[in-house]
């Protein structure tokens, strides 16, 4: 569940205009970058959820990225002001080079956390399941090092009821894509696979049968 900032010109992780596709992996700099505020950001998106609660229900599952933006104060701020809105995750709350950060974001808010897309191995992620900072790791078979790799971050995972979430974007061709539905058919504690769709063009490249 993403969506625009009122005053703010766009948005980073929103299709670029009425029909078209997001597109995370877009040339240059996004106006979003620029203009971005998060005093805006975290008045708004609270009533954002509030809205879609009451109007679809408990019933659906609610994700939504919010592309590190937070500091991890911030973050903590920001699950605990959604926590009644039962998010499936919050993802991407805060960079993750400093894992001990997310203890910060853990002690103040219940709402689950997911993260991980561009995570290269197990160290990357192993403080944040070890001390079960996180609920969702979202590695990826072509950035963490191919299948074998990412079995044992779900083994190493499993061990702390973290669940996979693995990464699913556009940027990821369709090899990447079969490949990690593959592990996802195997993993023990599979959460859920994110899948974007691809283009035309991408699937004339890789056709399916």
């Amino acid at each position: 569940m993403q969506c625009g900032i009122p005053i703010m010109a766009s948005t980073d992780g929103m299709a670029k205009g009425h029909g078209q596709r997001y597109e995370p992996a877009s040339k240059g700099l996004q106006a979003a970058v620029q203009q971005w505020s998060i005093d805006k950001y975290l008045h708004f998106i609270r009533k954002v959820f509030d809205k879609v609660r009451s109007r679809f229900g408990t019933e659906e599952k609610l994700l939504h990225d919010v592309h590190d933006r937070l500091t991890p104060i911030e973050a903590a701020r920001l699950g605990r002001a959604v926590e009644d809105y039962h998010l499936f995750w919050m993802k991407d709350p805060s960079p993750a080079e400093n894992q001990a950060c997310f203890r910060l974001i853990r002690q103040h808010t219940v709402t689950p956390i997911a993260i991980g897309e561009i995570f290269n191995n197990i160290w990357d992620c192993k403080q944040l399941i070890e001390e079960q900072l996180i609920d969702f790791i979202r590695t990826t078979i072509t950035h963490a090092g191919g299948i074998g790799s990412m079995c044992r971050i779900a083994d190493f995972a499993a061990l702390y009821q973290v669940r996979t979430g693995s990464h699913g974007a556009r940027d990821l061709s369709p090899i990447c894509m079969a490949a990690a539905l593959h592990f996802d058919l195997w993993v023990p504690n599979f959460g859920i696979q994110e899948y974007m769709g691809y283009s035309e063009v991408m699937l004339e490249i890789f056709p399916r049968q």
